[in-house]
């Protein structure tokens, strides 16, 4: 779907089928959106950074870390993200 005008990231995140969906905050990711993604998580969704020593730019990800939300390393998210959607 497309649309004109700015594109309103938590109102997206908001509007994601929780037990459908999984955020992915990776490296360069805006710390601004980590409550959106959390709230996501606590509907059933499922909230995800990178880990911040792989990282070129950890700032989302260690704001998700420092508020509860998970962390791993790129193979691991993988098998998370799989493991939730497909489970």
């Amino acid at each position: 779907h497309f649309s004109e005008g700015e594109l309103l990231v938590d109102g997206l995140i908001a509007s994601l089928p929780p037990a459908e969906s999984v955020v992915l905050l990776l490296s360069g990711s805006d710390p601004v959106h980590v409550e959106a993604a959390l709230a996501l998580a606590g509907q059933g969704g499922l909230a995800l950074g990178q880990l911040p020593q792989g990282c070129y730019d950890p700032a989302a990800s260690r704001a998700l870390q420092a508020k509860g939300g998970t962390v791993a390393a790129p193979d691991e998210l993988a098998t998370r993200l799989i493991e939730h959607l497909f489970a």
